[in-house]
């Protein structure tokens, strides 16, 4: 009856426990980080450049490594975590045995028994492990956010590139035709007796140029787009127009530098990355300095076991302390270890700071120049079109030279590649600001526009290799 009744306890008990570790492992703060969606807004974005950062993120090897790396590390932290729940073992057994000097002939044994060992405490070190493998697991978290920040930027550069080599194969294309019109009217000249073969000749040998370099142009932007896949990731090319004319707007950064470098230290991911690891390294330090207090743990057992059926019960139940008296200052050493690990994740995270503010200030210099470059390129550019429609104005009529024209036809190229390198490097300067401060900051609604207010309406002039509407 005592055994039957001490049983009953236990199951009880054990019951008791499956439940608390079940609702502790369901409710648990990991499980929700886990499911926390860490994908940045797109919706400011240009839809083609969405959709190349959504294929990036859903396919790119790095992003789906780092992906399995924080699964393991979950993983992990719920073996740390064990150690709180009861441990349950149950054996069962089953011999024969016999011997020829006895007369009882085989002799069988059957024995089963459970037996549950439950930690009770141990002064903080199980408790601190657990902490230390929850700040690593969230510092793997924030390590795939700065890997898919590193992501976006890769494909945002790569993109505007080829933006920016597309144009380029535009305006090379123009300069050919006005070096294929410009040739025209030399042999016209020339059938006339109005000029010499050798304007002939130089017209050709500028139109074989401008060829060469639509040529060049157009494998640049081949590779462009190599680098393009490559920045997403994925092992096809992607298909979509690459116009330049959906370049309408130049996106427009409104805070102060101060305000940004405030916004990293609050949401840059290696920022946050390093402050995990500083919680973690401290875990770890109070969980060696609890190496010193005793260990408490519980335990209990039921079986039953004999020769045949009924067979002979039996039970226990056990409080035990231990305490490591000498272990040739092993515990000494881990703990002055712990220490040292703390201090070098202090300096660490010092030194990043450091480098965030440095990657800020040189992300904003570069934008705020590159954005004064726009307005220079593009008054240079007005000043070479009006400069290229005289020169050819003046060859038209006879009054202009051929060296005259072929400067302003140089300049005019020149201008046009001078204005969309520096709308491009605008583009890639906001994406690595974004990058420096952790979050997307562009301001898309149109704040500053692209308009050409020089250009005439007269549809046979030139275009620019990028559209500035």
């Amino acid at each position: 009856m005592v055994s039957i009744t001490l049983m009953n306890k236990f199951t009880v008990f054990s019951l008791f426990f499956f439940i608390i570790s079940f609702l502790f492992l369901f409710f648990s703060p990991v499980r929700a980080e886990e499911t926390s969606s860490v994908e940045p807004a797109y919706d400011s974005m240009n839809e083609e450049v969405r959709s190349c950062i959504l294929q990036a993120i859903d396919n790119h090897p790095d992003l789906k490594e780092m992906r399995l790396r924080i699964e393991q590390s979950y993983y992990q932290l719920g073996q740390v975590r064990a150690s709180f729940y009861p441990q349950i073992d149950f054996s069962s057994s089953y011999t024969a045995s016999g011997n020829q000097s006895l007369q009882a002939g085989t002799v069988y044994d059957y024995s089963h028994s459970f037996s549950l060992r439950q930690y009770i405490t141990d002064f903080g070190r199980t408790s601190n492990s657990v902490k230390a493998s929850f700040e690593n697991y969230v510092a793997s978290m924030c390590e795939l956010k700065s890997l898919e920040d590193s992501v976006i930027y890769d494909v945002k550069s790569a993109y505007y590139k080829c933006i920016a080599a597309k144009s380029l194969i535009e305006a090379n294309q123009e300069s050919v035709d006005a070096y294929t019109e410009h040739l025209k009217q030399a042999e016209a000249f020339f059938a006339a007796g109005q000029s010499s073969k050798i304007e002939v000749t130089s017209a050709e040998v500028n139109l074989t140029n401008a060829k060469y370099a639509l040529i060049e142009s157009k494998n640049a932007f081949q590779l462009a787009l190599v680098a393009l896949v490559n920045a997403m990731g994925v092992s096809y090319e992607p298909v979509f127009d690459l116009s330049t004319g959906n370049i309408r707007h130049l996106p427009e950064i409104s805070a102060s530098l101060e305000d940004l470098l405030i916004a990293a230290q609050l949401q840059r991911p290696d920022i946050l990355q390093s402050e995990a690891l500083l919680r973690a390294a401290e875990a770890s330090c109070a969980a060696a300095a609890a190496d010193f207090a005793p260990t408490v743990s519980g335990s209990a057992g039921y079986g039953w076991g004999g020769e045949h059926y009924p067979m002979t019960h039996s039970w226990r139940l056990g409080l035990t302390m231990s305490i490591a008296i000498a272990d040739g200052n092993a515990r000494v050493y881990k703990l002055k270890e712990a220490k040292a690990r703390v201090e070098a994740v202090k300096a660490s995270n010092e030194r990043l700071l450091q480098n965030v503010r440095q990657d800020i200030h040189s992300a904003f210099i570069t934008m705020q120049t590159a954005k004064e470059n726009i307005q220079v390129t593009l008054k240079a550019l007005e000043l070479a079109r009006e400069n290229f429609y005289l020169a050819e104005s003046r060859y038209r009529v006879g009054v202009g030279s051929n060296l005259e024209f072929i400067d302003a036809q140089v300049s005019l190229l020149e201008s046009r590649i001078n204005r969309i390198s520096s709308i491009m490097d605008y583009y890639v300067a906001v994406a690595a600001l974004e990058r420096a401060v952790g979050t997307e900051l562009a301001d898309y609604s149109g704040t500053l526009q692209l308009k050409d207010d020089s250009k005439s309406e007269d549809d046979s002039k030139p275009e620019d290799g990028v559209s500035e509407h």
